[in-house]
């Protein structure tokens, strides 16, 4: 019988053999209703979990519209008080997903957010600790009270928008918390298979981001500042003799000049932007 209270989102970007492997016990247990935003993935992805998952509602994107704008449009076409958004490598289970539906069903309306243990090292179970912020690879939400919040600040692509969300719950007076006895392994960096456009495109736009969320919150200063990560990121450029980690510093470099050149995260089309050496695939 499916819970009539909690929907579960899950972003997918060539995620479907992730999904498979994390999340089909919970999926097809059908105990909850499920929402996959599947992120104009370049592989199959969304042609096999359309297959796979008949029971769940598909939303399949023209382009990449990025985490945090995916996540609002599963948040608008959710009818559920609670919503439970995860990433694709999150084993999530229906029964470990209930514990923690249970704990929220009985916290009062000034909790926003719940969260899991999705890392050992906050598997403490001393129970429910309020927090500034939680990692968002598993956030359960009050979206009665997420109203007077808003959701994702959807001028950013990727990262830093959990981190912006739970500084915006915090401004209304609202708690956060983690539940540190309910713990969720998180497989980390597995939700998509790895490519190096991928990664670039990552790094750039974790760059981008953080730039964008201490300027935002009036943060960007001493160690902060753009100008000076921006100089820090040349110089790890310039001496680093691992290419891996060149080429890292390189587009994280770019990624904090271009928002310095006040370049949004999103081109023209509503597509992410990319490095440059990638521009002629698109």
């Amino acid at each position: 019988m499916t819970n009539s209270d909690l929907t579960i989102a899950i972003i997918s970007y060539n995620s479907y053999g992730t999904i498979k492997k994390c999340l089909n016990e919970l999926i097809t247990s059908k105990k909850f209703k499920t929402i996959i935003v599947d992120n104009a993935s370049t592989d199959d992805s969304a042609q096999n979990l359309k297959k796979q998952y008949p029971q769940a509602k598909l939303i399949i994107n023209s382009t990449n519209i990025g985490y945090g704008r995916a996540a609002n449009l599963a948040i608008k076409t959710c009818s559920t008080k609670y919503l439970f958004l995860i990433n694709p490598d999150l084993k999530a289970t229906a029964d470990n997903t209930s514990q923690l539906l249970s704990k929220l069903k009985q916290l009062n309306d000034d909790v926003a957010l719940l969260a899991p243990s999705v890392d050992l090292n906050t598997h403490i179970k001393q129970g429910l600790m309020q927090k500034e912020w939680v990692i968002g690879a598993a956030m359960m939400f009050n979206l009665t009270t997420m109203k007077e919040v808003g959701y994702f600040d959807e001028n950013i692509f990727l990262f830093s928008e959990e981190s912006d969300l739970c500084k915006r719950i915090r401004y209304k007076k609202l708690k956060i918390l983690l539940d540190s006895d309910i713990y969720i392994e998180h497989l980390y960096r597995q939700s998509s298979p790895p490519s190096l456009e991928t990664e670039a495109l990552k790094d750039w736009h974790q760059a981008w981001s953080n730039a964008y969320f201490y300027h935002k919150h009036g943060m960007d200063h001493g160690r902060k500042n753009t100008y000076r990560v921006a100089l820090i990121y040349l110089i790890k450029y310039l001496v680093s003799t691992n290419n891996t980690k060149r080429n890292r510093y390189k587009h994280r470099l770019f990624g904090t000049t271009s928002f310095l050149k006040n370049q949004p995260a999103f081109d023209d089309r509503g597509k992410p932007n990319i490095p440059k050496q990638y521009k002629s695939k698109t």
